[in-house]
C-alpha cells in the first residue's frame, strides 16, 4: 500500500514519501463509490454496471400520433460526430439512422448548426433528406447516452436477448440427449488397453524433462576459438560446407549491392505529486535510482520508484493485480519501477531502457487504470480509449496478447462486460475484415501498425475520438525511419489532451526533439532513462556474452566465403544441444531465403522470417518458433524490435546495420527464466558507417566484454580518416 517507507539500497537512508492516491485521504476506504466528479483513488466493481452507451429513440405516447412534417423524420436522435470531412463538414455515428437510411447521417452548411461542433460532441437532431442521404437538422449539444430511463430499455433488450440464448441451448442439450451413446463396456474395454502406453509415454516425458531441465550452459564459441586461431596462423579454416559452387554456393552474391474542444473530461493524473522533498529525502531518492541506475529528468519528476506492485493497490484495479500474482509478477524491473508513477501521476513520458527490460508493463498497466476510470466502449462504436503503435505486425499481436493476458478478470470491474484488446495490422484483405468486425464489439485497447490504422481511418471503420492514452512502442524506428507521415496523421485524429507514452531501447535527438511535437500542447515529456551509459548512448547488457569477429579480407568474396564458413562451424556446435534456439539476423529478404535454402542443404531445419513472407505464412513461423517446432529461424528486423521470445539462447548477426539495430538484435536473447544468452557478430567495415567500429567498441567496453584487437584498430584508423574505399577498406 502507499504510505509504506521504502529503505533505500545498501543505504542508511530511508524514504519518507508515500504513493497518495489523488482525491484519497491517509485511511483507506474500501467501500466507497467514488463521485461524478474528482479523481477516484479505488475503482470499485459496478459503477458503470447498468451504463450501456446507446443511441435511443425518444418515445412519444402511444395514444398520441405525430404526423411527419415536411422538413423530414420528426423523431429526435442522439449520435456522435466521429469524423471532419472540412470546413463545416461531419459525419454522424448513429445505429438507429444509418440502419433506416443504409448511410451515416452528415452535418453541413445545410444543416445550419452550431459554430463551435467538433469530433467527439454529441450531438441530439432531427433527419431531413438532402439528395438520397440523411442530413442533420435542429442540431443541439447533448449530454453521452447513460441516463436512468435509457439503462432501462436496453437492459429489457439484454434480458430479452439471454432468455433467447437460454431457449436454444436448452434446445441442443435436449438434441445431445437424444443421440445414441457408445455402450458404457466398450468404453472400459478401451480404457483398459490405456495404461501401457500412459506408461511408456509418462516415462518417455519424464526422461525428456529432466534433460531439459538441466542447467542451460552459454559459453564462447569454439568455432570461434578455431577461426581466430586460422586467421592467426594465416592458415585455411574450413567447416565442412557440403555445396562449394553453384546457385547456393554464395548467400545472394548477385544481390549483394553495396481535434474539437468539447470532449468529455477525463482523468489523467490517479496519484498525488510527493510534497516538499527534505534533504534526507532528496538523498534517499537520488540513492534508490542510483542502485537502479535510473535517471530521471523534467518538471514533476520527483516520484520515488515503488518496491513492489502493492504500493499501488487501490490505485491499479485488484482484477489486473490478481492477474499480476497469476503471471508470477513479484516485484516491478526498473524500467516499470518509476515509470508506473510517473505515468499514473498524468505525465507524458519517454522511457528508454534496454531490450527486454519489461517496457511493454510498464505502459499496460496505467493503461488499465485509465479504462476502468472511464465509461464502458458501446458495442457498434468502434472507438478505443488506449492506442498503441508498433512498427511491425508481430509487436502488435504480441503486445494484444500481453494485455489479454491482464484483461482475463476485468468483468469484476467496472466493466460488467469485460474489456477486450485487438492487434490491427496489414497484409492484405485477408485479414482487414474480422479485424473491423472485433473493432464493432467494443474494443478498448488497440496494438496497431500505422499503414492498416490510417487505411482503417480513412475508410470510417475506426474513431480516435476516445483514444485518452496514446503509446509509441518502439518509437524511435516508428519516427525516424518513414512512418513520420503516418504517425501524425493519426496524432491529429486524437484529443490533444491525451496523455502519450514513448518506449524503447534508443532514443536519438532528433527523435526526442520530434516527440516533444506529439506530446500535450507540445510540452516536453518526463524522460525515463534505465542503464544507460554516461554519454547517453545505447547500452547492450551484461548478461549477454558478446563475441566480435573481423572480416577485413580485400574482396567481399573472400569475405562471404569466410563469414560462411564461420555461420556453419557456429551453428553446428550450438544446435547439437537440445535446449538451445537460435535467430541468425541478414539484412535483406533475398539474403533470408538464400541462406536458407543452403542451410536445408546442409541437413539444418530452418525457415526464412521477413516481409515478404505473407501475414499467414508469418504468423505460422513465429508459433512453430515459440513453440520449439523450429529451433533456427534466418530473420530480417522484421524480428529484431520488441519481440519477446523467452527461451532464444543465442543470435547471431551476420550483416551489421547501425548500432542501435545491433542492440536491438542482440536483445532478443537472454530474456527466458535462465536470463542469459550468447550473440556473435559478423563485422565488415563499412564506408556508409564510418563511426561504427568506434560505437561498437563502446558498446563492448560498458557490458565489460572483450573487444577485438582488430576492431580496435580499425575504429583508430577510421577516427583518423585513414579507412578510404576499395575492398574492404
Amino acid at each position: 500500500m502507499g504510505g509504506l517507507k521504502r529503505k533505500a539500497q545498501d543505504s542508511g537512508n530511508a524514504w519518507s514519501g508515500k504513493i497518495v492516491p489523488m482525491g484519497r485521504p491517509s485511511a483507506p476506504k474500501k467501500k466507497a463509490v467514488p463521485a461524478k466528479s474528482g479523481i477516484k483513488a479505488v475503482i470499485k466493481p459496478g459503477l458503470y454496471s447498468k451504463r450501456i452507451r446507446v443511441a435511443e429513440v425518444e418515445e412519444e405516447p402511444e395514444d398520441e400520433e405525430v404526423e411527419e412534417d415536411e422538413d423530414g423524420d420528426p423523431t429526435r436522435y442522439t449520435g456522435q460526430i466521429t469524423s471532419s470531412k472540412g470546413m463545416g463538414k461531419f459525419v454522424i455515428t448513429c445505429e438507429m439512422v444509418s440502419s433506416m437510411h443504409g448511410a451515416d447521417p452528415k452535418v453541413t452548411i445545410k444543416s445550419n448548426g452550431p459554430n463551435n461542433l467538433s469530433v467527439g460532441d454529441w450531438i441530439s437532431f432531427r433527419i431531413a433528406e438532402d439528395i438520397g442521404a440523411p442530413l442533420a437538422i435542429e442540431i443541439e449539444f447533448a449530454e453521452e447516452p447513460g441516463d436512468e430511463e435509457e439503462m432501462e430499455d436496453a437492459e429489457e433488450v439484454v434480458e430479452e436477448e439471454e432468455e433467447i440464448a437460454e431457449e436454444e441451448e436448452a434446445l441442443e442439450e435436449e438434441a445431445e440427449e437424444a443421440v445414441e451413446e457408445e455402450p458404457e463396456e466398450d468404453v472400459e474395454a478401451e480404457d483398459e488397453e490405456v495404461p501401457e502406453e500412459d506408461e511408456e509415454a509418462e516415462a518417455e516425458e519424464e526422461a525428456e524433462e529432466d534433460e531439459e531441465a538441466q542447467e542451460l550452459v552459454i559459453a564462447k564459441s569454439s568455432a570461434v576459438a578455431r577461426f581466430r586461431k586460422a586467421q592467426a596462423t594465416e592458415t585455411a579454416f574450413t567447416a565442412g560446407w557440403k555445396m562449394k559452387n553453384g546457385a547456393n554456393g554464395k548467400i545472394g552474391a548477385a544481390a549483394k549491392i553495396g481535434i474539437g474542444s468539447k470532449k468529455a473530461p477525463f482523468k489523467r493524473a490517479f496519484i498525488e505529486p510527493p510534497g516538499k522533498l527534505s534533504k534526507a529525502d532528496m538523498k534517499a531518492l537520488a540513492d534508490m535510482r542510483g542502485e537502479m541506475q535510473i535517471t530521471v529528468e523534467g518538471q514533476g519528476s520527483a516520484f520515488p520508484p515503488i518496491m513492489s506492485f502493492q504500493e499501488l493497490d487501490g490505485i491499479i484495479p485488484d482484477w489486473c493485480m490478481e492477474a499480476l500474482n497469476a503471471q508470477g509478477f513479484e516485484a516491478p524491473m526498473p524500467v516499470q519501477a518509476q515509470a508506473l508513477p510517473l505515468a499514473l501521476s498524468g505525465h507524458d513520458l519517454v522511457g528508454i531502457a534496454k531490450t527486454g527490460s519489461g517496457k511493454t508493463l510498464a505502459y499496460l498497466l496505467p493503461a488499465m487504470v485509465h479504462i476502468e476510470d472511464q465509461k464502458p466502449v458501446a458495442k457498434g462504436s468502434s472507438t478505443p480509449i488506449c492506442l498503441i503503435l508498433a512498427p511491425v505486425r508481430e509487436l502488435a499481436v504480441q503486445i494484444a496478447e500481453e494485455a489479454q493476458k491482464l484483461l482475463g478478470g476485468s468483468k469484476a470491474g467496472s466493466h460488467p462486460k469485460g474489456l477486450s484488446s485487438v492487434a490491427i495490422y496489414g497484409g492484405g484483405s485477408s485479414n482487414k475484415g474480422w479485424q473491423i468486425e472485433a473493432l464493432r464489439k467494443g474494443c478498448e485497447i488497440v496494438a496497431a501498425t500505422p499503414g492498416r490504422l490510417v487505411d482503417l481511418i480513412e475508410g470510417r471503420q475506426i474513431s480516435l475520438s476516445r483514444v485518452t492514452y496514446f503509446v509509441l512502442d518502439e518509437a524511435d524506428r516508428m519516427l525516424d525511419e518513414g512512418f513520420g507521415a503516418q504517425v501524425n496523421e493519426i496524432n491529429k485524429q486524437i484529443r490533444p489532451d491525451r496523455q502519450c507514452m514513448f518506449f524503447s531501447a534508443t532514443w536519438p535527438a532528433s527523435v526526442e526533439r520530434l516527440a516533444g511535437k506529439i506530446c500535450q500542447n507540445g510540452s516536453e515529456p518526463i524522460q525515463l532513462t534505465v542503464g544507460q551509459n554516461e554519454e547517453g548512448g545505447p547500452t547492450t547488457r551484461e548478461d549477454i556474452v558478446q563475441e566480435v569477429v573481423v572480416f577485413d579480407e580485400p574482396s567481399w568474396d573472400e569475405r562471404d566465403a569466410a563469414k560462411q564458413e564461420l555461420l556453419y562451424a557456429h551453428l553446428r556446435e550450438v544446435l547439437s544441444h537440445k535446449q538451445h534456439k537460435m535467430l541468425v539476423f541478414l539484412s535483406r529478404k533475398v539474403l533470408c531465403d538464400s541462406m536458407v535454402n543452403r542451410l536445408w542443404a546442409e541437413g539444418f531445419k530452418c525457415q526464412a522470417m521477413h516481409g515478404g513472407k505473407s501475414q499467414d505464412s508469418r504468423l505460422d513461423i513465429l508459433d512453430q518458433f515459440k513453440t520449439n517446432k523450429l529451433k533456427l529461424l534466418v530473420t530480417t528486423d522484421v524480428m529484431g524490435r520488441g519481440l519477446d521470445i523467452p527461451d532464444i539462447s543465442h543470435v547471431v548477426v551476420y550483416d551489421m546495420g547501425d548500432i542501435e539495430d545491433y542492440v536491438h538484435r542482440i536483445g532478443r536473447t537472454a530474456r527466458g527464466p535462465y536470463g542469459k544468452g550468447h550473440a556473435l557478430t559478423f563485422f565488415e567495415y563499412d564506408r556508409k558507417w564510418p563511426n561504427l567500429a568506434s560505437d561498437l567498441l563502446g558498446c563492448l567496453e560498458q557490458s565489460e566484454q572483450e573487444v577485438p584487437e582488430d576492431l580496435a584498430r580499425i575504429a583508430e584508423e577510421a577516427a583518423n580518416g585513414q579507412r578510404g574505399g576499395g575492398g574492404g577498406w
